[in-house]
């Protein structure tokens, strides 16, 4: 199976200025500058994207879940070993009326989505996205783990991208 993907991170602003502005021929500014829109990425570009795993969890008893990336579960709930691969695109999205999520580098095999020891939160129904243009670390047997925790047999949904 072959994976692309689009990489679009966007937030839009216009502003419209007060009125007498000297040499102002249009009030209205759009800012879009920082967005990003990147062509399809797949196995042959720079990020390479070789495997993708879009799926919903549901936290334990506890509030607590591992996501070891050396077993992921595929579209097609096929598992997916990403060892030797580079996470290049995370989100997460938080459904209303959960508990905030804190996303963190798992206990004993730590991924470092963010660097060592610095936690991610995602509040009840907010969305967290990150695209990382293959400068993480390469998944292997001690750097797999990514510890989600939140509120008890809440559920979420995390869609992530490695090549």
């Amino acid at each position: 199976m072959s994976v692309s993907i689009n990489p679009i991170i966007s937030m839009t602003a216009q502003e419209t200025l007060d009125t007498g502005v000297a040499a102002a021929s249009n009030p209205a500014i759009t800012h879009s500058g920082f967005n990003l829109n990147s062509s399809s990425l797949n196995a042959n570009t720079t990020p390479p994207v070789t495997t993708a795993s879009y799926q919903k969890y549901t936290l334990d008893g506890s509030g607590d879940a591992t996501i070891d990336l050396t077993a992921l579960l595929g579209v097609a709930n096929e598992s997916q070993d990403a060892t030797g691969l580079k996470v290049q695109t995370v989100i997460v999205k938080n459904p209303a009326g959960n508990a905030t999520l804190t996303i963190s580098p798992g206990a004993s095999n730590p991924y470092p989505l963010n660097g060592t020891g610095n936690d991610i939160e995602v509040p009840a129904g907010s969305t967290f996205g990150l695209y990382f243009a293959d400068t993480l670390a390469d998944v292997a047997a001690s750097v797999k783990e990514i510890d989600i925790a939140g509120g008890a047999a809440e559920t979420f949904q995390l869609g992530i991208c490695l090549g």
